[in-house]
């Protein structure tokens, strides 16, 4: 009996603070304020996080770089003295999986070495007792005294572009498909001349 006395209290105290049901519905609505509309507006931005570039960071940068382009290759584009050069690394192959083409000269060959491609110099670099990393806007520079100093930059936490002395260089994390071709065809004629 107590609880119906409570809730009809409470019935005629909401009855009483509205005159009529129009009253009462927008007694109940939020007004829209200034401020409603400002956190709406504020909350829709994505929300900027730089991490700060430490010896660590630059060496899970340089890992991250170094698993992916073994694991799902690479086409690394160098422009130097006006000539364009493309490396590929093809982790499918069975046997030969790197080759470079001069699309200045038109000249290609097989690779047989790894340290013909940055992401892998910049991998060796970080075991260098006297390596000296300097942070870049967008990117760093590795130095040491075997491998020399380059700038590398990158994008979402992968290296995307290099630079050292007068040459540039850009990283895309697959295989170009015509050059892919190319790969192929210089390892049968490599087979085809046993």
């Amino acid at each position: 009996m107590k609880k119906v006395a409570l809730a009809s209290a409470v019935v005629l105290l909401l009855a009483g603070c509205a005159t009529s049901a129009e009253d009462a519905e927008s007694s109940l609505a939020p007004a829209p304020t200034q401020t409603t509309e400002a956190t709406a507006t504020a909350t829709s931005e994505p929300e900027v996080v730089v991490e700060p570039l430490t010896a660590e960071r630059v060496r899970e940068i340089v890992l991250a770089s170094y698993e992916k382009f073994e694991a799902e290759g690479m086409t690394e584009t160098v422009i130097s003295d006006g000539e364009t050069i493309k490396l590929i690394n093809d982790p499918t192959q069975p046997d030969y999986m790197a080759a470079w083409f001069n699309l200045t000269t038109g000249e290609r060959e097989l690779i047989f070495e790894t340290d013909y491609f940055s992401i892998f110099i910049a991998y060796l670099q970080l075991e260098q007792d006297d390596l000296v990393i300097t942070e870049l806007e967008g990117g760093f520079r590795l130095e040491d005294s075997l491998y020399g100093s380059s700038d590398y930059f990158y994008e979402d936490g992968l290296i995307v572009r290099g630079a050292f002395a007068e040459v540039t260089q850009t990283f895309e994390y697959s295989v170009d498909p015509e050059l892919r071709k190319g790969l192929e065809e210089l390892a049968e004629e490599l087979i085809s001349s046993f």
